[in-house]
């Protein structure tokens, strides 16, 4: 009973949004914050660049080759500061993109089925397509995933996906059990 309780809270859980969605929205997300980041960098790269160009004008119309020479070195160095912040911030971007990953692998349809879980089903229902290209030829459509004892009866057929391969059974019986606020009733 436990494991068909945290089955149906997996599947609600899940019903919202795919792993491999979320995890695709998150890379989307984190190359947008990367180019912003990278644009961001090279306006202010441009702007030192512009600062520089003019000190540089000042100073050589004053002929002073020292003041020259140490905001050339100032600006190597800040240059240096500066890709070595981007190359911190891009990192731990990654890091944290690495842990949202893995939290989002970890909650995989796939990897719970690996854990010994299953997703019980109806059996699918054979359908006569009427319309269109295919009219007249049959589909198989997939029938509900069942979350609760009450949905299916003796005698319903029933596909029980496991992490390799499917079952097709036939319910022999059906044992109800009562609902979470039934059991925590006090009378």
């Amino acid at each position: 009973m436990r494991g068909h309780k945290q089955l149906d809270e997996l599947a609600k859980r899940l019903a919202g949004l795919h792993p491999r969605a979320r995890l695709h929205l998150d890379r989307a997300e984190l190359e947008s914050v990367r180019a912003r980041l990278m644009k961001s960098i090279e306006l202010a790269l441009t702007d030192r660049h512009r600062s520089l160009v003019d000190q540089t004008r000042r100073l050589t119309a004053q002929s002073p080759g020292e003041k020259v020479h140490r905001g050339r070195s100032d600006l190597n160095k800040m240059s240096d500061r500066l890709r070595t912040l981007i190359r911190r911030s891009v990192d731990a971007r990654r890091h944290e993109f690495a842990g949202q990953a893995g939290k989002l692998d970890a909650m995989s349809p796939l990897r719970v089925l690996e854990r010994g879980y299953s997703v019980t089903r109806r059996k699918a229902r054979q359908t006569e397509n009427t319309t269109g290209p295919m009219k007249g030829s049959m589909s198989a459509l997939p029938g509900p995933i069942v979350s609760d004892a009450s949905q299916v009866r003796a005698g319903d057929a029933v596909t029980v996906r496991l992490h390799r391969g499917e079952l097709d059974c036939v319910v022999q019986s059906v044992a109800l059990s009562p609902s979470p606020s039934e059991d925590s009733d006090p009378e």
